[in-house]
């Protein structure tokens, strides 16, 4: 626990958490300010008030740090009372109407390059269009969410087990604990980033729900650009939030692309040089993880490492 403490004084800490506790606290003392709490305030040194303000942010930035999970998860649209959770329903109608077609005639060049199939045309802009759509959802109706943040985070998962047949959400703790510094240090800075921006969107939100509340509280309207300023700033963050999950998603499939063979060394296994073979392989690997499944262990053992397989069978 308490190796964890410098953590939280870090740039990624500061960028990703205590400066958008920060703009939650002036959020809050404006508001504050003007309906006139501020002036019940007892009066301190100035050093003593800037101490107290910075503990204050630093808790704040804790919390945020501790609700994180919770708060991407409402972004995505997972809990089942989120407000746009009846738009699912439409996003995956969307899906089938609009991007099945693509995906399925992206299959269909696949197999008209392997000979099964004759030679099909592609409409223009047809490699744009299809980049945009597997960035922006997954790869199945059923995984598709409410959200725009929610399906450019189910794109990133699947990734991974489209292409390689391992599921990102077991394996990622695993292969990340393999990774080499600096691509830690990447991804690091690519979360803190994102985690910036949707903060700074929690904080306009919170903002405007606590001026609101108040004003239903006093029954008055005091400054009233509060609200509008604090609403354009937690739109314009979400927008932002987008594209940088975006940024941190390519940086995600790259560690996949780059490091899977460093996991496979680790967990004792050989990965094969057949890309239908090494897809069997991750999905037995995604199983066991999954399901702690001792048959897709045992499974796994066609694809031991000599000196792996030596030291089962002696």
């Amino acid at each position: 626990m308490f190796s964890e403490l410098p953590k939280l004084l870090d740039r990624d800490f500061v960028v990703g958490f205590f400066l958008p506790a920060a703009a939650i606290g002036a959020g809050l003392w404006t508001v504050f300010y003007a309906f006139g709490f501020t002036t019940r305030l007892p009066e301190l040194e100035t050093l003593t008030s800037t101490a107290i303000g910075i503990f204050v942010v630093w808790l704040f930035s804790v919390v945020l740090l501790g609700l994180n999970y919770q708060i991407l998860r409402f972004l995505e649209g997972y809990p089942k009372w989120h407000p746009l959770k009846s738009r699912e329903r439409f996003q995956r109608y969307r899906f089938n109407r609009n991007i099945i077609p693509i995906l399925e005639l992206q299959q269909q060049i696949y197999d008209a390059a392997d000979g099964k199939i004759a030679k099909v045309d592609t409409p223009t802009n047809f490699e744009y269009t299809l980049s945009e759509h597997i960035a922006n959802y997954p790869d199945r109706a059923e995984y598709v969410l409410p959200t725009k943040f929610g399906n450019i985070f189910r794109s990133l998962e699947v990734y991974s087990r489209v292409v390689y047949g391992l599921d990102a959400i077991p394996a990622w703790p695993r292969l990340f604990a393999v990774l080499p510094e600096k691509m830690q240090k990447q991804l690091a800075e690519a979360n803190s980033l994102l985690s910036f921006f949707v903060n700074i969107s929690v904080a306009g939100a919170v903002t405007s729900v606590v001026y609101l509340a108040l004003v239903i509280r006093a029954r008055q309207v005091p400054m009233v650009w509060i609200p509008v300023v604090a609403v354009a700033i937690s739109a314009a963050s979400y927008r932002a939030a987008l594209v940088q999950a975006l940024r941190y998603g390519e940086q995600v499939k790259s560690a996949f692309d780059l490091y899977r063979g460093d996991l496979a060394k680790q967990l004792g296994l050989s990965l094969p040089n057949a890309a239908d073979r090494e897809w069997e392989m991750w999905h037995d690997v995604g199983n066991m993880m999954i399901f702690r499944s001792k048959w897709s262990a045992r499974r796994l053992d066609q694809f031991r490492a000599p000196s792996e397989r030596g030291h089962v069978d002696g």
